[in-house]
């Protein structure tokens, strides 16, 4: 009978930064994000979980996005909202509003208010938004109230 040998998985610390070039790429698509949603400071520091104006306006100066794994995970799920919304709503103006509609799906919120309501919970929620429009999109929901 044949010994079977076990691979025993090394121990490797997991690097979870964002390159540079990727920070800046990502920082040039939410800030052309910003202008085609039409998204507040304040909407935008939701959306990137940034805590002040100064590091928000010292980003938005630079055209980047903090050199984080949750930048880049919140831009991530802003690219795939604008995604969804391209491919559900050809027309730019629709979908330019889109964000900022009232909806009962978010309890009486838009989009964007549903996100910055809680800003423990705004990647969450971003993340909420995004399903939604995938399960939309899908056809395994027929519409957002």
């Amino acid at each position: 009978m044949t010994a079977v040998r076990r691979h025993k998985p090394e121990n490797r610390a997991v690097d979870l930064s964002v390159s540079a070039a990727n920070t800046a790429l990502l920082g040039k698509a939410f800030w052309s994000m910003v202008d085609e949603f039409q998204l507040s400071a304040e909407d935008q520091k939701a959306i990137l979980g940034v805590a002040n104006r100064q590091t928000l306006h010292n980003l938005k100066r630079d055209l980047k996005i903090s050199h984080s794994i949750d930048g880049y995970r919140r831009v991530s799920l802003l690219l795939g909202i604008k995604t969804n919304l391209e491919i559900l709503f050809p027309d730019a103006e629709i979908r330019s509003n889109w964000l900022h509609v009232a909806r009962e799906t978010f309890k009486g919120l838009s989009a964007v208010d549903f996100i910055k309501a809680n800003a423990v919970e705004s990647q969450a929620r971003l993340f909420t938004v995004r399903r939604l429009l995938d399960m939309l999109r899908s056809g395994s929901i027929p519409t957002l109230i």
